[in-house]
């Protein structure tokens, strides 16, 4: 036989964790408790709103059927995101290796047109080599008729 449950224990068996949010009692700083009081509030509704919609999410991806509609809108529309999000990823990933593909390309070409002393090279200045053959490469056809 089961023992019969205290008066006490009955009490704390549906209890939410954590202190509810209760306003200040008037006094000497009534009007910074109160604001103070007031912004935690907003800061405890958002939280639980976000909650809810993640655990209606999750609940939406793991089959169950939510009764209320706001809440399954919300899940839905969690979801939908989440998934937006993972099919971007995969090309947001080459589209970053594209970019610094790019800006190493972009590096090395202000490397290469740079001298040493950081000013552009004048390559009309420098003596270019002639090709003894007249500008012609020996065994290539030209093309150019």
């Amino acid at each position: 036989a089961s023992k019969p449950i205290s008066k006490r224990n009955k009490q704390h068996a549906g209890a939410k964790k954590g202190q509810a949010t209760k306003a200040p009692k008037n006094g000497a700083n009534s009007m910074r408790k109160l604001e103070r009081f007031k912004e935690q509030k907003k800061i405890s509704k958002g939280i639980n709103a976000k909650i809810e919609t993640k655990m209606a999410g999750i609940a939406i991806r793991a089959g169950d059927k939510l009764s209320l509609k706001d809440v399954r809108a919300k899940g839905k529309e969690t979801n939908k995101q989440a998934n937006r999000l993972l099919q971007t990823r995969k090309k947001g990933r080459v589209e970053e290796k594209m970019l610094k593909f790019k800006a190493k390309l972009d590096r090395e070409e202000t490397c290469f047109t740079q001298g040493p002393s950081g000013g552009l090279n004048n390559s009309s200045s420098k003596k270019s080599k002639k090709l003894p053959t007249g500008g012609k490469i020996p065994g290539i056809p030209d093309t150019d008729h």
